[in-house]
């Protein structure tokens, strides 16, 4: 009896969110039906080089994509777990969050203990432990930045000074420095030989490693490679050490 009340709460949460999806995506185009957008032939071309980089596919179950990609939402849930670097779908994280959620309220929901609407809290604490762990794999990795990135431009500023160009040194340092800093230069270079301008590569590497010091690092490739000057990384020297954080 308890199994088939579990079975019976998840896909009646289930029913009910995907109803929710469909009233959320009428309104939504109602919207945009009242502010159409023209998009530019830039983020088309954007939007091209993002599908041969990686599977965009939010869910194998082809409604339940197709009642995602409608949500605004979704797309913060995806770059959450991009900057966590999981490589997951948004429907399967999404459908466990309802089953966890579903399998949490059946559990307290007939409870003489606990009070009235105890299910409710329950639903939402099973169904926010998935965004939970997604959360706390992305802080990891974002510390793991903050300690290798000061060692790996001093690498890069060794190589500039040597005369590599700027791919190349990526392309090196994708090889040499560990996960997960290393992937991003891996991934850097990628971009680049896929013919990817230098901009895009850059602020692509902004929205996925959420750290200050690449920020700067990326403003100031920027700005040299506007300027038409050499790159130089002068905080890279022995003389003026990159800072730490917390130094």
């Amino acid at each position: 009896m308890g199994i088939a009340l579990i079975i019976i709460v998840f896909f009646g949460t289930f029913l009910l969110a995907g109803l929710a999806v469909v009233i959320a995506a009428f309104v939504q185009d109602r919207f945009r039906a009242a502010s159409p957008v023209v998009e530019g032939a830039g983020e088309q071309d954007g939007e091209e080089l993002s599908a041969l980089l990686r599977e965009d596919s939010l869910s194998s179950i082809t409604l339940w994509h197709a009642l995602l990609q409608r949500l605004d939402l979704i797309d913060s849930l995806k770059q959450r777990m991009d900057e966590a670097d999981l490589q997951w779908s948004v429907g399967r994280v999404t459908l466990t969050m309802l089953l966890l959620g579903g399998s949490f309220f059946a559990l307290v929901q007939d409870s003489a203990l606990l009070p009235p609407g105890s299910g409710v809290g329950a639903f939402a604490l099973g169904a926010w432990l998935p965004y939970w762990f997604i959360e706390k794999k992305r802080q990891q990795r974002i510390q793991k930045f903050e300690a290798q990135f000061p060692d790996a431009l001093e690498s890069l500023a060794r190589m500039m000074r040597a005369g590599h160009p700027l791919s190349s040194a990526f392309e090196v340092l994708g090889s040499e420095v560990p996960a997960p800093l290393g992937l991003e230069f891996r991934r850097m270079a990628e971009e680049r030989r896929l013919g990817a301008p230098l901009d895009q590569v850059m602020e692509n590497f902004i929205a996925r490693v959420k750290v200050d010091e690449v920020r700067l690092f990326v403003a100031a490739t920027l700005l040299q490679a506007r300027a038409g000057g050499r790159l130089t990384l002068r905080c890279a020297a022995k003389s003026a050490p990159c800072p730490r954080r917390g130094k």
